[in-house]
């Protein structure tokens, strides 16, 4: 008889192991599904969040390839209008002479616009 008490206690305690660990799997399950249910949370957050960034981002491109066609336009036409502009070919000499006259109509400009009277007219009236 003692035999078969020990044999069901034996069965018992199996059981109980049993029992005690399908609660820790049930648990664990229950745990798990939690953090799938906020990962899953996290994961539309964050595409509500991405979605409309990924507009913005679509909208600056299509805004940088605009600009880039209009820089690229007037690059070609400004490669375009130097072929037309003749090259400069002046002397020093003659630069000079030319920034000369040009500081001596300014002179005179700046006479006419703010008279001073302590200060003469300029000697020329006459550009030469």
């Amino acid at each position: 008889m003692q035999a078969e008490i020990d044999k069901y206690e034996g069965k018992i305690e199996a059981m109980n192991k049993l029992i005690k660990d399908e609660e820790a799997s049930k648990q664990l399950h229950k745990t798990l599904q939690a953090n799938v249910t906020s990962m899953k949370s996290h994961a539309t957050d964050l595409s509500n969040l991405i979605g409309p960034a990924m507009h913005t981002v679509e909208a600056l491109e299509g805004g940088w390839n605009v600009m880039g066609s209009q820089v690229q336009f007037i690059h070609d036409k400004a490669e375009k209008f130097e072929e037309k502009i003749p090259r400069l070919s002046m002397t020093k000499r003659q630069l000079k002479s030319i920034s000369n006259e040009w500081y001596k109509l300014n002179k005179y400009g700046e006479w006419w616009m703010i008279p001073n009277p302590r200060q003469s007219r300029p000697q020329s009236s006459r550009l030469t």
